[in-house]
C-alpha cells in the first residue's frame, strides 16, 4: 500500500522458500493470496496470474478444496484485469463449486468475477445483481480489503456497462480501496490507449 512493491516481492520470496524448505506445499500455494495482493496493488495482474496458476495446479493435485475455491477465484479476477474475460469462466467455475456455501470471501469472489464476465458481454442487468451481492456479501465483515475490492469491482462492472454515475463510494474502504482504485484507473487508461487508433498526419 505503501508503493514499495520491490521491498514486498522479496519479502513474500523469502517466506515462500522458508515454507518450502519446510516442505509445506498446501500452505506455499495458500501464500499466493498474498502475491495477488501485492501484484494487484502495484498493477501487475500477469505476475499475479503466473503464481496463482501454479498454485491453483498445485492445489488440484493435493485435492484440497478449500485454498484452491479462493485461488481459483482470485485468478479469474486476474485474467479480468489483463481483458481476458472468457479465460476467466473455468477458474470461478472452480470457486462455484469448490466454494463452502458460508464462505464469504469465495462467494463474493465467484460472484464479482462472473459480473465482470456478463457486463463484458453485454448482459448488464445479471451483471449488475451479481456485483451487487458480492458487495452485500462482505459488506458485514471487518475484511476491509474484501470489502474495498467487492465495491471496485462493482464499480468495474458499472464503468464496463457504461454506467459510471452509479460508482459506489471508495472512502469505506480506506487506503486499500483509493490504491487499487488507481490501479484499476491506470489499467483503464492503458486499454484506452491500446484501443485508441492510430492517426497519421500529412
Amino acid at each position: 500500500m505503501c508503493g514499495r512493491s520491490s521491498e514486498a516481492r522479496e519479502l513474500f520470496h523469502r517466506a515462500k522458500e522458508i515454507i518450502d524448505d519446510l516442505g509445506l506445499p498446501i500452505v506455499a500455494a495458500g501464500a499466493s493470496q498474498e502475491r495477488f495482493d501485492i501484484e494487484m496493488l502495484a498493477g501487475d495482474p500477469e505476475a499475479a496470474e503466473v503464481e496463482l496458476r501454479g498454485a491453483c495446479e498445485t492445489l488440484e493435485q493435493l485435492g484440497e478444496k478449500g485454498f484452491l475455491s479462493t485461488r481459483a477465484g482470485l485468478l479469474a479476477h486476474a485474467l479480468c484485469a489483463q481483458g481476458r474475460y472468457e479465460e476467466a469462466v473455468p477458474f470461478f467455475e472452480v470457486t462455484v463449486e469448490a466454494g463452502s456455501e458460508d464462505d464469504q470471501s469465495t462467494q463474493a469472489l465467484w460472484r464479482s468475477a462472473r459480473a465482470k464476465v456478463l457486463a463484458q458481454q453485454g448482459d448488464v442487468d445479471e451483471a449488475l445483481r451479481l456485483a451487487r451481492e458480492a458487495v452485500a456479501i462482505v459488506a458485514q465483515t471487518d475484511w476491509l480489503n474484501t470489502r474495498g475490492d467487492a465495491l471496485l469491482d462493482l464499480a468495474e462492472v458499472l464503468e464496463l456497462a457504461g454506467i459510471l454515475d452509479e460508482a459506489p463510494p471508495t472512502a469505506e474502504g480506506g487506503p486499500y480501496l483509493t490504491q487499487r482504485g488507481r490501479c484499476l484507473r491506470r489499467r483503464a487508461c492503458r486499454r484506452q490507449d491500446d484501443l485508441r487508433p492510430l492517426t497519421t498526419t500529412d
